[in-house]
């Protein structure tokens, strides 16, 4: 369930109701849920913190509200999708809007990401079941945000669930995965398990229907995981 709005950080609120967001973007907030996500994953004004697989920037560009003038979000967008794109559309986002603190870069590969080092916070925001279906490398994806992350640093995904026992199998048709082979993966690297939030499930999702069907986009039956690197 969404958090109270006494549980919600103020840094959190400001950043939900900024100015600079877009009207497509407050128009997914409903299904989305940015202010309780975000303060389960306890991004702080001043982090340093990179997402993966950056899309058009809804996640982004939130982060960039977050972390302020004191901090940076690297944006990291694959080759791929640039090409069919036809541009990063990251980077229209930072110029219209003035994020200044988000540097963009483009990677070869999803397994290749390049991150920066000493993060606050690494986030895949439902594309971990992309890297599935693509054929990219898992285990290079999650040792490289190990790596990148400081000690005590943060590790989040959020993706779509798939039926229950399906595992990977219906990450190319539906686009949906099971929260336990991301567990299992991720915690492989090196990373601990550090909590999961509910405040994206639905379950009238009926889980064997692509994610982006118009009855059920922004609004699948989704997961929350949060990861940490050791001190």
């Amino acid at each position: 369930m969404p958090q109270p709005d006494s549980q919600i950080p103020s840094y959190v609120s400001q950043a939900v109701s900024s100015p600079r967001r877009t009207a497509g973007d407050r128009a997914r907030d409903e299904g989305r849920k940015p202010a309780s996500v975000l303060a389960f994953f306890g991004v702080k004004p001043g982090d340093r913190v990179a997402e993966l697989n950056t899309g058009r920037g809804y996640f982004t560009a939130l982060l960039s509200e977050i972390v302020g003038d004191d901090g940076v979000v690297y944006g990291i967008t694959t080759a791929g999708s640039v090409k069919r794109w036809k541009g990063n559309p990251l980077d229209d986002r930072i110029a219209k809007h003035g994020l200044t603190n988000i540097k963009t870069s483009v990677a070869n590969t999803m397994d290749s990401p390049n991150f920066p080092l000493d993060l606050d916070a690494v986030f895949m925001i439902m594309t971990y079941h992309d890297a599935v279906w693509s054929g990219a490398d898992r285990a290079k994806i999650n040792t490289a945000a190990f790596e990148a992350l400081r000690p005590g640093g943060l590790f989040g995904i959020i993706d779509h669930h798939a039926r229950k026992g399906l595992g990977t199998e219906d990450c190319e048709k539906n686009h949906r995965i099971e929260p336990r082979i991301v567990i299992e993966e991720v915690s492989a690297a090196g990373f601990q398990f550090s909590g999961e939030s509910d405040v994206l499930n639905n379950p009238d999702d009926p889980l064997d229907i692509p994610v982006h069907s118009k009855e059920i986009r922004d609004h699948t039956h989704r997961f929350c995981l949060k990861f940490t690197k050791p001190v």
